[in-house]
């Protein structure tokens, strides 16, 4: 190999490196005017109430986080829950795939609930991930809750209550 060639392949090599360290810098939040002192004061475990009942979080608002969601856990508690962060809003998809226990997701749009799908079931284990249903808010979003299924219900949690983030 001649020098040109070598310069190419580590110029290459060195894009490819420089995308894959910096890619989750774009994927982290971008956080509006209105929402900075919420999200800034929000560590990777953090509490949330509706109504009178406090949840304690844990957070996802990188892109690995969020696509691992809380597959692969066992359970969780009836307290725990994890609160996905999306800046800015958009239409998240969410799907079941290895996931182990039912769940309840709680949609949320400027500290409002705004959707509840409940009792959603992990996927048979011979299920293809192109046969998973993908659930979506019917409006834009900034953050989504995952907790145990029949959660809701118990507390009676419903479409408008108001969510405190970090109260």
């Amino acid at each position: 190999m001649n020098k040109k060639s070598l310069l190419l392949i580590f110029f290459v090599a060195a894009l490819i490196l420089a995308v894959f360290f910096f890619s989750d810098i774009k994927d982290s939040p971008q956080i509006p005017e209105n929402d900075s002192k919420v999200l800034n004061s929000l560590n990777h475990e953090s509490k949330i109430k509706i109504g009178e009942k406090e949840i304690n979080v844990e957070i996802a608002d990188t892109l690995h986080e969020k696509d691992k969601g809380l597959s692969g856990k066992t359970h969780i508690s009836d307290d725990e829950g994890m609160l996905f962060i999306f800046t800015p809003k958009t239409y998240p998809g969410f799907w079941m795939k290895n996931m182990n226990f039912a769940i309840d997701i709680i949609w949320i749009s400027d500290n409002t609930i705004v959707q509840i799908d409940e009792n959603i079931p992990p996927p048979p284990p011979d299920r293809k991930d192109s046969d998973l249903t993908l659930y979506r808010p019917p409006k834009a979003v900034n953050f989504v809750l995952e907790v145990n299924a029949g959660f809701s219900q118990k507390n009676s949690i419903k479409v408008g209550d108001s969510v405190k983030i970090n109260f």
